[in-house]
């Protein structure tokens, strides 16, 4: 019985936490609320045998995870160049968009 109680008690809190991620204007704060839910789902779901459970909250982790680490390094450099129309660079957080030479 408390076994039980304990895995609904998981998985409530990681759906909780999905809400409360969603409900976030902070990207960062929304990203941590989400990689947290996703690995309580995981464990959740590992508990229970739900394989494609298991599969989607490591991919949400794993994609979570890099966005923390990658996604606030101050100096990251990213240039995008779309078919001779727009290049779009991000440095340090900030997006910009010009023409392509």
């Amino acid at each position: 019985m408390t076994e039980s109680l304990t895995i609904a008690a998981i998985g409530w809190t990681g759906s909780v936490l999905v809400v409360m991620s969603l409900m976030q204007s902070n990207l960062r704060r929304l990203r941590v609320l989400s990689l947290v839910a996703s690995v309580l789902h995981g464990v959740f779901n590992i508990v229970l045998g739900i394989g494609p459970g298991i599969a989607l909250n490591i991919a949400l982790a794993a994609i979570n995870g890099y966005h923390l680490i990658a996604g606030y390094t101050p100096d990251r450099t990213l240039t995008v160049t779309l078919p001779g129309i727009w290049r779009r660079s991000r440095m340090a957080g900030r997006v910009r968009l010009a023409r392509s030479q």
